[in-house]
Order: C-alpha cells, then structure tokens, then sequence
C-alpha cells in the first residue's frame, strides 16, 4: 500500500543530494538512531547559513523514484554549533553535544498504518545558499506484525565513520590512529547517511519492489 503511493502523495527522487555540504557547510545527526510512530527525535544541525530547511523523505522503492516526501519543507534559522572535542583523549572519544535545531514530532495513525509507515527515513538538509546533507533514522512500528525485519547496522555505519578524524580503523582515522571509543553524537560521512546509500538501500528498494512485508 505504501509503494503503491504516488507522485501526489509525495513520491518523488527529489530525496536525492545535488549539491553536498563536503566543507561542513551543513550537517547534523539526531538525538536516536530510531524512533517509534507518536515518538518525537531531536535533530541537531551546524549550518555556515542564515536559514536552511528540512525535508523529510520515507525511502523506499516508489516504482524507482525512491523516496516520498512525508514531511516539509521546515524552515529553520541557521547557526554554528561548537566544535566537538576529543572527550578522552585515552581513547580519542569524540563527541559533539550541539543545541537542539528541530523537534521531529512522528504522527500515530491507528487507522492508517501507511501514514509515516516504519521504514527508512532521511531528514535532507538543505542551507539557503544551496549545500545539503542528510541525518538518517528509522521509524518503528511496534503495534503490527510483519513478515521480515530488516535491521539497520547503525554500529557499523558508525564504526567506520571518520568525521571528525576519526573512526574505529587506522586507516581512515586522522593520523593513522583509530580511536577506540565512538560516539553517535556527531554526523555520519558519507553525505551524512552512514553506510546506508552505499550498501543498505540496494536490499531495501528490492524487499520494498517484491512486494515483502
């Protein structure tokens, strides 16, 4: 039912990236890395920008579009957030602690279960002098049953996220040198979306075009 949507109820490839914030212009990451429908989850953003807004796609297969807009655009004032410090410098913890930007309020439809449907989300930030990035997140459906569960391996996204400098491997970690504590309270690489654009999302559009549950 829900990738049987259209382009009037906000299926759309507009999801996608154009114009990456590769300098930081704009960037963030959320309070969870899941949250369940009539939950709410902070997002927290750094932006160079004035203002910038906030569009919240459901990812998915959408007959190839990949994605349908379910919330925005969210105007919001910019601001620069302070810089992350090492927290640990024993094991070269870093961890950044900004100030809230939005609320993400999720609606509960008891009655329609396709109404912001558990899934893969991306919150696409776009700075008013046109840079963009993402802050990914899952929603949950914890009052209806499903066939498959598929799981997001968010430890892994983070494992191998070098913002910052540093990552849980040498060999992308500043210096040469991992670090052997990682926060989730910083950006993810990768244009803010993890590992999942780059290896996640290919099972996902396949589950989602077959028809699974």
């Amino acid at each position: 039912m829900e990738n049987a949507k259209s382009a009037a109820q906000g299926v759309t490839n507009q999801w996608q990236i154009s114009n990456y914030a590769a300098n930081h212009e704009i960037e963030g990451y959320a309070s969870a890395t899941s949250v369940a429908r009539g939950g709410s989850i902070k997002l927290f953003v750094n932006s160079i920008d004035p203002g910038f807004t906030i569009n919240i796609y459901r990812i998915g297969w959408y007959g190839g579009s990949g994605g349908r807009l379910v919330a925005g655009p969210i105007s919001k004032s910019g601001a620069a957030q302070p810089t992350c410090p090492v927290m640990d410098t024993a094991t070269s913890l870093l961890e950044c602690n900004w100030n809230v930007s939005h609320t993400l309020n999720i609606p509960k439809n008891s009655v329609d279960a396709t109404d912001w449907a558990s899934g893969y989300y991306l919150a696409k930030l776009i700075g008013s002098s046109g840079k963009q990035s993402y802050i990914p997140f899952v929603v949950l459906d914890n009052s209806r049953d499903a066939d498959l569960m598929m799981q997001a391996s968010v430890t892994t996204y983070q494992a191998y996220n070098d913002w910052g400098g540093k990552s849980l491997y040498n060999f992308s970690s500043s210096n040469g040198q991992k670090a052997y504590k990682i926060s989730f309270n910083r950006p993810y690489s990768e244009m803010g979306s993890g590992q999942f654009l780059n290896y996640e999302i290919n099972m996902l559009r396949f589950l989602e075009r077959e028809g699974y549950d």
